[in-house]
């Protein structure tokens, strides 16, 4: 058994637990627990972005402006003879502050996102000899939105001064239930071949609109929209999309692949696979996928792969909701899935004493991207329904609009020996999306790392540089002059140091000491949805952070 436990500079705690144990001949536990609660960092202290927390006014003012975090995480798994279960919980909650704008959502200690992720499975090797085993392997789980997540939108007065706040709860629900059948075959000295076959069902109750009260999980998962409906009925003012009541929306998924691997020789082998899925929404789609794996000299592999897939959209995607008086959000019953086509070679060599090099490099074009985008006017100009306003305002949805094409490649250099090690990586990225480079990317990266491990210390020090981060050609201070911006679309890249060090006092106990952002650097980094008027241009990144901890091993 393992306990670790530590202070973080924020004002936060962080300790866990491990236990694992064989039991003779007869089962292998392992079992985890952590906890992280506390504050993070006061960004309206630190970042300017920030600075409307500081101009709250009345009721605003008076509220506290902490960043809570809520975190607990639970795993657990256990292997007998040719049975193996697990499961693993995972509680998150936390500020939602890191890019919204505190102009329009209030930096309040209940300005707080959470959600619940459950899982377990039960796993059987159902039948295995010198060439065929069969695998059996039954999934369940859930994600739910914390009750208690709430936006808290701004209210002003009739000078405009920021005073008081509205909540904008939201709750989301999702489970389902899988099982799957693999087969891994020899067939031949030469060639070989993996197949499976799978079914799941999904339960799925999508983010709700804003609530002016936490959602009562107790009842039936449905939203009463009555107050979105307009004058003749039609929910959002969408025509035909008459949902006064909002509930589930549940679907199923039916897979079946085959992947072979035939070996011409000892250093040349050929990969491919085919992949069927039918979705009950979006129907059938097929994928293929070829590879060619080569070892032409000792400590040399080359690998060259192709492949498609689809990026099925999440329930969320297709119907997220909300309105405020700034703009509305409405849903998308004919979003499609995203389409994915991919070509890569990877390089792997190793020489000298104790270096080795890794490269690898990528061409990928994607279709049907999903993003926000203005909802479409609608026949003889019917009007969309935002409640909080007298006209219906700036409309969007998440809709399939254009293609990004991005390549780019990454190289690695390692190198260990004796206690210590050390790897250099750079990687360049690059892509266009309309005309415009892809937003929230940097197109060069640098990454060292460095470590020693001593008899009673251990020390490792990480340098890593990103270049400018694109942004969005709407975003507000960096993209269109009609939007506002500058027409730069891009901010500062930065270069950030992190330090861990650790010392053993004996076999059991040992002091650790983290420190992450030495040197204080204010750095930033790309936003989603970031020519959205309520949320900040760039997301703030923390500043210094210390770790203090203890270790100890029974």
């Amino acid at each position: 058994m393992k306990v670790n436990a530590g202070y973080i500079s924020t004002g936060a705690y962080s300790s866990d637990v491990s236990f694992g144990k064989k039991f003779g001949d007869g089962p292998d536990v392992l079992i985890s627990a952590r906890i992280f609660q506390g504050k993070d960092q006061d960004l309206h202290e630190d970042y300017e972005e920030y600075a409307g927390v500081n101009a709250y006014q009345g009721r605003l003012k008076e509220l506290g402006n902490d960043y809570p975090i809520r975190n607990r995480n639970l795993f657990f798994k256990l292997r007998y003879k040719k049975f193996s279960l697990g499961f693993d919980w995972q509680h998150e909650l936390e500020s939602n502050a890191a890019v919204s704008s505190p102009e329009s959502y209030a930096y309040t200690d209940d300005f707080v996102w959470g959600q619940d992720l459950r899982h377990c499975y039960i796993e059987h090797e159902s039948y295995s000899d010198s060439s065929l085993n069969i695998k059996t392997t039954l999934t369940a789980g859930d994600y739910e939105v914390n009750p208690e997540t709430n936006y808290y939108i701004v209210s002003k007065d009739a000078q405009g001064n920021m005073t008081d706040g509205t909540p904008a709860c939201k709750y989301a629900y999702s489970s389902y239930i899988k099982g799957d059948i693999q087969a891994d075959w020899t067939l031949t000295e030469k060639l070989s071949a993996v197949a499976g076959i799978s079914y799941e069902h999904v339960v799925s109750f999508p983010k709700t609109r804003n609530l002016d009260s936490v959602f009562d999980t107790g009842g039936a998962r449905e939203v009463d929209m009555s107050d979105f409906v307009d004058p003749n009925g039609y929910s959002f003012g969408i025509l035909g999309f008459r949902e006064p009541f909002f509930g589930e929306r549940n679907f199923d998924n039916f897979g079946l692949f085959v992947q072979s691997e035939y070996k011409f020789s000892d250093a040349f082998k050929l990969d491919a696979g085919l992949r069927y899925d039918r979705n009950s929404i979006y129907k059938e789609t097929f994928n293929p996928r070829l590879g060619l794996i080569a070892d032409p000299m000792k400590n040399l592999t080359v690998k060259l792969l192709y492949g498609t897939a689809y990026i099925q959209p999440a329930n969320y995607f297709r119907y997220e909701n909300f309105a405020n008086p700034f703009m509305m959000h409405i849903p998308n019953e004919d979003i499609r899935p995203e389409e994915l086509k991919t070509y890569s070679a990877d390089i792997s060599y190793a020489f000298g004493k104790g270096f080795a090099v890794h490269a690898a490099a990528f061409l990928s074009k994607m279709t049907n991207i999903i993003r926000p985008v203005p909802a479409p006017a609608q026949e003889n100009n019917y009007p969309y329904y935002n409640p909080y306003r007298e006209d219906q305002g700036y409309v969007q949805y998440n809709g399939n609009q254009g293609e990004i094409e991005s390549k780019g490649g990454e190289i690695t250099l390692r190198h260990q020996r004796d206690r210590f090690s050390a790897a250099l990586s750079y990687s360049y990225l690059t892509g266009e999306d309309e005309g415009f480079d892809i937003p929230g990317i940097s197109e060069h990266k640098v990454v060292l790392n460095s470590s020693y491990t001593g008899e009673k210390w251990t020390a490792g020090v990480t340098i890593r540089y990103y270049s400018d981060v694109s942004t969005d050609r709407n975003n507000y201070r960096y993209g269109n002059a009609e939007k506002g911006g500058d027409e730069s679309y891009s901010f500062d890249g930065a270069c950030i140091a992190y330090l861990n060090v650790s010392y053993k006092f004996d076999r059991k106990l040992s002091a650790n000491l983290s420190i992450d952002n030495i040197f204080n650097t204010e750095h930033y980094a790309a936003v989603p949805f970031d020519g959205s008027p309520v949320v900040v241009p760039r997301a703030p990144q923390p500043l210094r952070q210390t770790y203090i901890g203890l270790s100890y091993s029974f």
